[in-house]
């Protein structure tokens, strides 16, 4: 009993250790993020359930905490048969300032808020544009210095979106 305790406490120092050593380096520089996930909204135009949203980004952080990234996200609706004149959210294209506190060495929260362009599909083939805010928070965890898995949800006000995204971060 006391060897398999103390085999345990041992395992357990090694994998804590082990994170330790691949603590974020979230020094200054260039990032590039990969997202997919779900979208899901609210609007008489198109069905209320999740639709598939990918997207990407590319930022610089310049300070440990601080960043801003330009990014994108596609955010597919299935329209509502019955509907003749719509519009629906298709994309959301920004810029936003990015944030992480880090909490140990292999867990972080983030956040972020951003301004961008929504396109707005519109019946008869007409394209049109909203300007809308964004926001967000999430967890990161950080696989070694260089890359991060991040989960988050972000907010697409003026069209109504909300994202679930589970994403990858490479820095540069």
């Amino acid at each position: 009993m006391k060897t398999t305790f103390a085999t345990t406490v041992l395992v357990v120092s090694a994998a804590v250790g082990a994170s330790a050593a691949h603590a974020a380096d979230l020094s200054p520089g260039v990032y590039a993020t990969i997202v997919a996930g779900k979208t899901d909204g609210s609007n008489p135009t198109y069905r209320n359930g999740g639709s598939p949203s990918l997207g990407g980004g590319l930022g610089y952080r310049f300070a440990p905490e601080w960043g801003v990234e330009v990014f994108t996200r596609g955010l597919d609706f299935e329209l509502l048969r019955w509907q003749t004149s719509y519009a629906y959210p298709e994309r959301h294209s920004g810029v936003a300032l990015t944030g992480e506190l880090p909490l140990n060495g292999l867990f972080g929260v983030t956040g972020r808020i951003g301004l961008g362009q929504t396109q707005m599909k519109r019946s008869g083939d007409r394209t049109g544009d909203r300007t809308s805010v964004s926001a967000g928070a999430g967890l990161a965890m950080h696989l070694g210095s260089n890359i991060a898995a991040t989960l988050g949800y972000e907010r697409y006000t003026r069209v109504n979106v909300n994202a679930w995204l589970l994403g990858v971060e490479f820095r540069f």
